[in-house]
C-alpha cells in the first residue's frame, strides 16, 4: 500500500495599501518550516503604494512559492475570491497583512 501524500497548504493574504506591514508579515512567514508543501498567495486589492514591489522582492528569495495577484475590484470579498482561485493548496490558511507569524 502506498502512503498518502501529505496535505499541502496555501497561505492567502489580501492587502490594500499596507506595503510595509505586508513586508513584515512576509518576513515572519519566511521563518516557517514544514514537512508539508506550502505556498503563499498575496492578493493586491487595487493598492496605490508599492505592494507589488514588496512581493516581487520577497519572492526572489522566499523559501516557497510566493505569488502576486492583482485584483482591481475594491473589496475584501473580491480579493478573497481571487485568492482562492489562485491558491493550489489542499488547505487554505487565511491571514492578514498585519499579522506576525511566530
Amino acid at each position: 500500500m502506498v502512503a498518502p501524500r501529505p496535505l499541502s497548504a496555501s497561505v492567502l493574504i489580501c492587502t490594500f495599501n499596507r506595503a510595509e506591514l505586508l513586508r513584515e508579515t512576509l518576513d515572519s512567514l519566511r521563518t516557517l518550516s514544514s514537512v508539508r508543501p506550502w505556498s503563499v498567495v498575496v492578493v493586491d486589492n487595487n493598492s496605490t503604494d508599492w505592494t507589488r514591489t514588496v512581493v516581487q522582492e520577497a519572492a526572489a528569495t522566499f523559501p516557497v512559492a510566493l505569488a502576486y495577484v492583482f485584483e482591481p475590484r475594491q473589496g475584501k470579498s473580491y480579493a478573497l475570491n481571487t485568492g482562492l482561485d489562485h491558491s493550489d493548496g489542499d488547505v487554505i490558511l487565511f491571514t492578514d497583512d498585519d499579522v506576525r507569524v511566530s
